[in-house]
């Protein structure tokens, strides 16, 4: 695993590029979450679980899956502007709370 410290800071880059599960929703087995946490007792080699997770799984040639969440109704925001402009939309459209309509 430290050869992955090692990569990252030969790249003299703010981000790097790759295709890793997203950060916003993932689903990791406990007995593998477990397995992989036995190789960096104390703190984690990078700053995201779900980094560790996906390369880990890439090294140990575990299965990935991934699932395109935007075409069901998901949207991941990055931007605390985009986020509140979002929030104010969905606002603003009519909402009936506790409405179910009854037999």
């Amino acid at each position: 695993m430290s050869d992955l410290k090692s990569r990252l800071d030969a790249i003299d880059q703010e981000t790097i590029k790759h295709s890793r599960i997203a950060g916003w929703l993932s689903f990791i087995r406990t007995d593998f979450s477990r397995r992989v946490a036995e190789y960096c007792p104390g703190q984690l080699p990078v700053p995201s679980q779900d980094t560790y997770h996906w390369y880990c799984a890439q090294r140990l040639g575990e299965g990935i899956v991934k699932v395109k969440f935007r075409g069901r109704g998901w949207d991941c925001i990055h931007s605390d502007r985009r986020r509140a402009t979002a929030v104010e939309e969905i606002m603003a459209q009519p909402h009936e709370i506790g409405s179910r309509s009854e037999e």
